[in-house]
């Protein structure tokens, strides 16, 4: 007889994030998975004894696929912050539902835009924008907040509707907003 193969912690996550790829963040649940990887329940129970276990660790790893694509700078781009923010717009038309799960669906981990604009991940990018545009990180940081925020609000678009993703408008749309806050915080305006 052969050995019963071993459903392991890792091959779990990764049929959690594809239940929320194909089907969306409430297909998440243990019966689900289970059925995705055509098992019972039971190896899913002992390597998740609670639904909110399973479903942070399908959240962290879709953060981490979240964060190697935004990171993958384009070699050569005259711009890397506005690569970056159109990327984390491609990432909301490509992978609608993970994006969901990231940013809609209250697992963020901060009650306010200023505590997430504060974290500690963001040093590099607060950093750049900070040498980039000649200014302390403090107003890299509401910088920063103004282009998320822009970003944000096209990736939702896109997520959440059958739109189609204008690239060229949305570089320019990302470029006005840090150009223009930069501006207001240099004094400028």
């Amino acid at each position: 007889m052969p050995p019963k193969v071993r459903t392991t912690r890792e091959m779990i996550v990764q049929a959690g994030l594809d239940v929320v790829r194909d089907e969306g963040p409430d297909a998440l649940t243990m019966r689900a998975v289970a059925a995705r990887l055509g098992c019972s329940t039971q190896p899913v129970l002992s390597n998740f004894p609670t639904s909110a276990q399973l479903k942070a660790a399908v959240y962290e790893r879709a953060d981490e696929l979240h964060t190697a694509y935004i990171m993958q700078v384009e070699p050569g781009a005259e711009n890397p912050l506005l690569s970056v923010g159109l990327r984390y717009v491609r990432f909301a038309k490509e992978e609608p539902n993970l994006f969901k799960l990231l940013f809609q669906s209250d697992g963020l981990g901060s009650t306010s835009l200023a505590g997430l604009v504060a974290a500690d991940e963001l040093t590099p990018i607060v950093s750049f924008i900070a040498a980039e545009a000649g200014v302390d990180e403090d107003a890299a940081r509401e910088a920063f907040a103004c282009i998320e925020l822009v970003a944000h609000g096209y990736a939702s678009f896109l997520a959440n509707n059958s739109m189609d993703y204008d690239e060229s408008f949305c570089a320019r749309t990302l470029e006005a907003a840090f150009v223009g806050i930069v501006c207001m915080e240099r004094g400028d305006l």
